[in-house]
């Protein structure tokens, strides 16, 4: 169980930080709004939290159409992130 733990850590930590970096740039570039700068860690964790929300929702419900789904949700962080 503990290189499982090990694992999933590993995996959690480089998945936050590549919604971080995206998230990162963006406001960088002037694509995202620079409010969001001071509370990067928080952003990216709610990003990833909720994709791992419909992950689950989406294995427990057994969806045909994840995708729609995930369209929506990146639609919508990409919208509340805008200036």
């Amino acid at each position: 169980m503990c290189i499982l733990s090990s694992i999933k850590k590993k995996y959690d930590h480089s998945e936050l930080n590549l919604i971080k970096s995206i998230i990162a740039f963006g406001i960088k570039s002037g694509e995202f709004d620079k409010a969001f700068k001071n509370r990067l860690d928080a952003v990216a964790l709610i990003a990833v939290s909720t994709l791992r929300g419909l992950h689950i929702n989406s294995v427990i419900d057994d969806k045909a159409d994840n995708k729609t789904y995930l369209n929506l949700y990146v639609d919508l962080l990409v919208r509340s992130l805008r200036p």
